[in-house]
């Protein structure tokens, strides 16, 4: 495989693991979430007339830290191994750094023109209520395939949108990263919407595409989520994320599936 294509495949799997976005840790607290995800898929190598089957897997930790009312620390650690036919073919590391702030005179949302004014004129209990967050994040990376050892550096930026009706809840948000490794850019766009009752139980589904400058790889991918937080009234949250994923190597592509973790103090 190309080394810019592992690239491509180690920083999708983190794109697609736990990631800050629009809505920023609280000042003054850290949220620390561990992440084991595997993605499997069959590759037909007609040169030797079968399927062969590989499979990454791997874990990511990430902590967050409210270091501004609008500014956010991160800091990811990623691994990953890859196995071809039950065997070790490679081993990958990636860490990165992050700042998000939030930009409050973008907040626009993501909703029509006038349409919450509508739904507010409907509302007569007056129980509709909505929170708008953009933000901007600039990030620097290192990569390891276990020969070579590659620096990053990129942006992202999200809007979101949350819509309340007393217990129940709506996001959607949207992401669009760019990040240069490699000589090459690599950009993941994304959209989210998840459904929440009591800020403890929720339902989401993501689609995303991923492509890179000067280079074939191309990749899409489709993932719905469940989580559960506040669990047994603590400040622990659990999501179990599985989909499927196809690339411009594999087109019937592949399954994902993510266990997270997340405490938040």
């Amino acid at each position: 495989m190309h080394i810019s294509v592992k690239i491509a495949a180690a920083y999708l799997a983190l794109l697609t693991a736990a990631q800050a976005g629009a809505w920023l840790q609280p000042h003054g607290e850290t949220a620390v979430s561990i992440t084991h995800f595997t993605l499997s898929e069959r590759n037909r190598l007609p040169r030797i007339g079968r399927d062969v089957a590989r499979k990454r897997q791997g874990w990511e930790t990430q902590i967050d830290y409210g270091w501004r009312e609008n500014a956010t620390l991160s800091a990811t650690i990623y691994r990953e191994n890859r196995h071809f036919d039950g065997g070790l073919e490679t081993r990958q590391e990636l860490e990165e750094i992050a700042l998000t702030t939030r930009i409050r005179w973008a907040e626009y949302g993501l909703l029509p023109p006038y349409f919450y004014r509508l739904l507010k004129k409907l509302d007569r209990r007056d129980k509709l209520h909505r929170q708008r967050r953009t933000s901007l994040q600039l990030h620097l990376d290192r990569y390891d395939d276990g020969t070579r050892s590659r620096n990053g550096r990129g942006g992202q930026v999200s809007a979101a949108d949350k819509l309340s009706y007393g217990r129940f809840i709506m996001i959607q948000e949207a992401r669009y990263n760019l990040t240069r490794r490699a000589g090459t850019d690599w950009r993941d766009t994304s959209y989210r919407t998840q459904f929440g009752w009591n800020e403890r139980f929720w339902l989401g589904y993501e689609t995303g595409h991923f492509d890179g400058d000067n280079n074939p790889y191309r990749e899409v991918r489709d993932y719905g989520f469940v989580e559960i937080a506040n669990f047994l009234k603590s400040p622990i949250a659990i999501r179990w994320t599985r989909g499927k994923f196809r690339h411009s190597g594999n087109p019937d592509g592949g399954r994902y599936d993510a266990l997270e973790f997340r405490v938040s103090f």
